[in-house]
C-alpha cells in the first residue's frame, strides 16, 4: 500500500510539474516593442504675457488629439516612445463683456521617455513619462466678440500664429497588457501637462491680438500656449520577449 501510495504520488508531482510548465510556456510574455493608435482630451489655455492684458482671465478650451505611437522599453524599465498626432488645441480670454479664443489646428511629432516602475509579480506598471515636441500649424480660427461689434470669426492666420511650436510634455499613466489568447495588447492610460517653451508670435512683433481687423497695433509680449491632457493607447507588441528586472 505505501508503494502504492508514493506511486501515486510521484505520478501527481509529475503531471502538476508538467502542467505548470505548458502553462508558463502558453502565458504570455512582454515584449520590447509595441505599436498602436491613441486617443486624447485636453482642456488648453493661452497666455499673454504683454502687461496690456492683464486685465484679461484666462479661460480653458476643451481640444482633441488622436494618432500613432511606437515604443521600444527596455528590461530595466526604460522607454522610448515616439508619437505623431493630430491636435485641436486652444484657450480663451475673457474681460468683461470682450471675449477672445483661439483653436488651432496642429500635426504633433513629440518624442517621450518613459521610466516604467512594475507591480510585484504582475507585468502591469505605472510609468512616468517627459516628452519634447514640435507641433506644426495646419489650421484654425480666431473668434472676438463684445458688445459694441458683436462677434468675428477669422481663420488662424489673421491672429499672427506662428507656424511651427515647440513644447514640452510631462506625464504620468499605468501600462496595463491585456491577455488576448497567448497574446498580449498594451493598454495605457495617461495624464499629463503640456507646456508651449516658444511664443506663438512671429519674430516680428505682433498685430492687434483681440481683434485682427481693427487698425494693427505693437504688441511687445509673448502668447504661449499649455493644457492637461487625458491620453489612452492600444498597442500590438513584436519583437523580443524579456522579463522585468526589480
Amino acid at each position: 500500500m505505501r508503494v502504492k501510495a508514493a506511486f501515486w504520488m510521484v505520478a501527481a508531482l509529475l503531471v502538476a510539474g508538467t502542467a505548470d510548465a505548458q502553462y508558463s510556456l502558453r502565458r504570455p510574455k512582454l515584449q520590447a516593442f509595441a505599436i498602436g493608435a491613441r486617443l486624447g482630451g485636453e482642456l488648453g489655455s493661452i497666455r499673454l504675457d504683454d502687461e496690456a492684458y492683464d486685465i484679461y482671465s484666462a479661460h480653458p478650451r476643451v481640444g482633441a488629439s488622436a494618432g500613432l505611437w511606437m515604443q521600444w522599453r527596455t528590461p530595466a524599465g526604460v522607454a522610448l516612445r515616439p508619437e505623431v498626432m493630430w491636435a485641436m488645441r486652444g484657450g480663451s480670454l475673457e474681460c468683461h463683456e470682450v471675449a477672445y479664443s483661439v483653436q488651432a489646428q496642429q500635426v504633433v511629432i513629440r518624442l517621450g521617455t518613459a521610466y516604467h516602475l512594475p507591480i510585484e509579480r504582475q507585468l502591469t506598471s505605472f510609468y512616468a513619462v517627459v516628452a519634447p515636441e514640435v507641433a506644426m500649424l495646419v489650421g484654425g480660427r480666431v473668434n472676438y466678440s463684445d458688445a459694441h461689434i458683436g462677434e468675428v470669426g477669422m481663420a488662424i492666420n489673421a491672429s499672427d500664429h506662428r507656424p511651427v511650436e515647440v513644447g514640452l510634455y510631462f506625464g504620468a499613466g499605468v501600462d496595463y497588457p491585456l491577455t488576448a489568447g497567448s497574446r498580449l495588447l498594451y493598454l495605457q492610460a495617461e495624464m499629463g501637462y503640456r507646456v508651449g517653451l516658444t511664443s506663438t508670435f512671429p519674430e516680428r512683433q505682433g498685430s492687434t491680438v483681440l481683434n485682427p481687423t481693427l487698425t494693427p497695433q505693437g504688441i511687445f509680449g509673448s502668447r504661449t500656449t499649455g493644457g492637461f491632457e487625458l491620453a489612452v493607447r492600444l498597442g500590438i507588441p513584436f519583437g523580443g520577449e524579456f522579463k522585468i528586472r526589480r
